[in-house]
């Protein structure tokens, strides 16, 4: 099964950050840990669209963590940047690939709406989070935004290279047998 990593990922992720000493915080971590294990496992989405969701959920719990032993507060304004730009991805990924058969006219229809909902989702979530969280740092907020929906090119672009590095390499089977 595909996801069995993604556990071990954010568990490792989480436990990189600096322990705060309370239970309840404890598990509150390991509670959102299973709730993006489940989200993400009833997702039926390709595995390069799933590598971008996941890299995009880690590197929204990296930059919080590392904003986390700066300021508290800088951690929370990160992490909801990163959810800002992680949750209308799901969606669209979600209603994108729902209907995997159907006519191209449909596919394109429900791309189109998706992609509608997806940045009306995005604003919305920006909205709620400028209104209701008074201590959000803007910069923070934006910053973790940006570098998280630039996973989009960058993952596949990563991993373009390692497979054309991979495929560049002789193999040491061939290499051997030549000598």
């Amino acid at each position: 099964m595909r996801f069995c990593g993604l556990n071990f990922i954010l568990r490792a992720s989480v436990k990189a950050d600096i322990s705060l000493g309370s239970l309840t915080e404890s598990w509150i971590k390991n509670r959102l840990i299973k709730k993006l294990t489940n989200l993400v496992q009833k997702l039926t989405i390709p595995s390069q669209i799933h590598r971008i969701l996941v890299w995009q959920w880690l590197i929204t719990f990296c930059i919080a963590s590392v904003l986390f032993i700066v300021k508290r507060d800088l951690a929370l304004s990160a992490f909801f940047g990163g959810l800002v730009c992680v949750l209308p991805n799901v969606y669209f990924a979600r209603q994108l690939y729902r209907r995997r058969i159907a006519a191209a006219h449909t596919l394109l229809r429900s791309a189109f709406v998706a992609e509608f909902i997806k940045l009306g989702l995005a604003i919305a979530l920006l909205a709620i989070v400028l209104i209701n969280y008074k201590e959000v740092h803007p910069i923070a907020l934006f910053a973790t935004y940006f570098i998280t929906h630039s996973c989009m090119w960058a993952v596949p672009l990563i991993t373009q290279q390692a497979q054309d590095n991979h495929k560049n390499q002789p193999s040491k089977k061939i290499h051997n047998q030549t000598l």
